[in-house]
């Protein structure tokens, strides 16, 4: 794949992004209080990080500045599919959040990005919103609700943790696999319940 160069909507002929994750100032006139007008030369912007790490480049235009992520810069200019702030999110495929080249990066949904990040982060389950507890050896059933982790659960079963997670999940309106399904009752597999 070759690098490929686009205009930034909103900064036309002022700055570019590539598809391999880099942002450029464009060689132009700018004004300038002091002496009225000074030629700003080409060149590769340096990113700053965020206090969660993301990389972000500041773009100016009319003596006002932005701060743009440059995850999202890639993917809204060569992107298949638009992101939708919330709900549809830039994710960064192998979990390193540095990386963001357009073949590192796709589009989730918000609790599919959680869920994911959950995942990779606290836990050996193939399930949203499950973990294994070193200390009680069981599954556990967390659930993001009010921007917090809510706890819902522990059981015997990995399978049954995530029966539970799905049916509030389904509660707080969050289909994330469709389907309407029940809170497992079975006690050969259930532990402790704490309903929302």
């Amino acid at each position: 794949m070759n690098e490929e160069w686009k205009d930034i909507i909103g900064y036309d002929e002022c700055y570019q992004v590539s598809n391999f994750g880099r942002v450029k100032s464009l060689r132009r006139d700018v004004k300038n209080s002091a002496s009225g007008q000074r030629i700003v030369s080409e060149k590769i912007l340096k990113h700053g990080a965020t206090p969660e790490g993301y990389l972000f480049v500041n773009l100016s235009k009319e003596n006002k500045q932005k701060n743009c992520k440059v995850s999202h810069l890639v993917w809204d200019h060569f992107g298949s599919k638009s992101r939708d702030g919330r709900r549809l999110q830039v994710d960064h495929i192998d979990s390193d959040i540095r990386n963001n080249h357009i073949n590192n990066l796709q589009i989730l949904s918000q609790r599919d990005n959680i869920s994911k990040g959950y995942v990779t982060k606290e836990t050996t389950s193939k399930y949203p919103g499950v973990h294994w507890h070193k200390i009680d050896k069981n599954w556990q059933t967390n659930i993001y609700k009010n921007g917090k982790y809510r706890y819902l659960g522990r059981y015997k079963n990995e399978f049954y943790a995530f029966l539970n997670y799905m049916y509030y999940a389904n509660i707080l309106n969050r289909n994330i696999y469709g389907g309407k399904l029940t809170a497992p009752k079975n006690e050969a597999f259930f532990i402790d319940y704490q309903p929302l």
